[in-house]
């Protein structure tokens, strides 16, 4: 009875395998199954190419022999725990690939669970971000560009968006005005400059009122 028993839950595990390798063979994202121990049940063509491996030498391996011991030990297994103990984990990091070069991935480790819902491992998808990271970086070096280059004026620079709202102000103009960007950000150009509410006409009570005054006196030509 029991080898009968044994013998049923290893192909019923086998019919798993074969159905979640068919599955994940249809994404575009690199996805391996592990196991409990953190060896390989699993993982899509484009997990193998990345690696430059063949499903044999990635199959029945350890991760840690696949990424290294040291990678594996600091950057997968924290993570990799977490999910086995039954929680989803997602996170963004770089990774240097044989074949495709270092890239910047998003990961998420899912829970993989057996019939009555014990954990039997767990499922990787990792998606490559590294053009949308790149895009992002240069986005955030170009504002700071743009900071340094309106801060060095010796003018106050304020900018607008389509309807006045303030988007951005200069140095210069954050001392002239009282008003620190912060502050700024997003109200009407005229309440900045006038110290009257854009919607009600009415004064408001700001530290600043007196070199906002000076501001708009200078701008009248007062």
């Amino acid at each position: 009875m029991g080898v009968s028993e044994n013998i049923f839950e290893r192909k019923r595990a086998e019919v798993e395998l074969r159905r979640y390798a068919h599955i994940v063979s249809n994404t575009m994202d690199m996805q391996a199954l592990v196991d409990p121990n953190y060896v390989y049940l699993a993982a899509n063509e484009a997990y193998l190419q990345a690696f430059d491996k063949s499903s044999d030498e990635v199959i029945g391996r350890p991760v840690a022999e696949v990424f290294g011991e040291e990678f594996f030990s600091n950057a997968i297994k924290p993570h990799a725990d977490v999910c086995l103990a039954g929680e989803a984990v997602r996170y963004q990091t770089w990774f240097d690939f044989p074949a495709i070069g270092r890239r910047y991935m998003d990961v998420a480790y899912s829970p993989y669970r057996g019939p009555d819902s014990e954990v039997l491992g767990y499922v990787v998808t990792t998606r490559d971000i590294t053009e949308r990271k790149q895009a992002e970086n240069a986005l955030r070096q170009s504002e700071e560009n743009l900071h340094i280059t309106l801060d060095s004026i010796g003018d106050g620079v304020i900018a607008t968006d389509t309807q006045g709202n303030i988007t951005r102000m200069n140095r210069v103009a954050a001392s002239l005005t009282g008003w620190t960007f912060e502050e700024s950000q997003g109200k009407p150009l005229a309440e900045v400059f006038n110290i009257v509410n854009a919607q009600t006409n009415e004064p408001v009570v700001h530290p600043g009122e007196a070199s906002a005054r000076k501001w708009h006196d200078r701008r009248s030509g007062q």
